[in-house]
């Protein structure tokens, strides 16, 4: 099965230089917890709200000030929206990762692939190496 076929395509995104209350806003009005960020088109970054949790509210720092870029993961790994899930699970394994920006033939944002899709319709076995291999602390996973 393809990505395109399981992946949640996505009709919202942010701009890098967006604050972080307007991300928490609109995963608010979305209900969803993370959000890819872009800057002219093209994704940079996802923030989730576990980033405003720890790296805003926890440290004191100011949602209306603080811009997302600053709150961020900006190593944007992704996977393109022709692969398999098979190809999306081995890309979240290698980089310790439960969510993929899913990029359309010109690079753009086409939606989000999460381990959650991946187990609703890949095989169990890759499945399960895949949350095992997440599951490890963070610092067994690969990459850290």
């Amino acid at each position: 099965m393809l990505v395109k076929d399981a992946m949640v395509a996505y009709a919202a995104w942010l701009d890098i230089g967006r604050t972080v209350r307007e991300a928490a806003q609109l995963m608010q009005r979305l209900d969803i917890g993370c959000l890819p960020v872009t800057h002219a088109g093209r994704a940079v970054g996802l923030i989730t709200d576990r980033d405003i949790a720890c790296r805003i509210v926890a440290e004191g720092r100011n949602p209306e000030t603080e811009k997302v870029r600053a709150v961020m993961s900006d190593n944007v790994v992704s996977c393109t929206e022709d692969q398999t899930l098979d190809e999306a699970a081995e890309i979240m394994e290698a980089n310790g990762v439960r969510r993929l920006p899913v990029l359309d033939k010109e690079g753009r944002i086409a939606g989000l692939i999460s381990v959650d899709d991946i187990a609703r319709y890949a095989d169990f076995q890759v499945t399960g190496q895949l949350l095992h291999l997440l599951c490890l602390p963070r610092e067994k996973q690969p990459g850290h």
